[in-house]
């Protein structure tokens, strides 16, 4: 639950083939700002890892999630 002091919500969902991070308003439940790896920016590192033998089931790492995060930052 959100106090006065911090009003906004961040939530995280990972998958494998998915990272998506976005602040919402925790009594509207309205989006404030999102960002995710399907975004243009990273579908070329994903294509790669996708055709890339023997096939992984890890298609992202710390330095994605970062780059995420910064991106999230800068529109909020």
């Amino acid at each position: 639950m959100a106090t006065a002091n911090h009003p906004h919500l961040l939530r995280l969902v990972l998958s494998c083939r998915k990272i998506t991070a976005q602040v919402t308003h925790p009594r509207t439940e309205s989006i404030v700002a999102m960002a995710s790896s399907s975004e243009q920016e990273f579908m070329a590192q994903y294509r790669a890892k996708l055709n890339r033998f023997p096939r992984s089931h890890n298609y992202w790492d710390a330095k994605i999630a970062s780059r995420i995060g910064e991106k999230l930052g800068f529109r909020l």
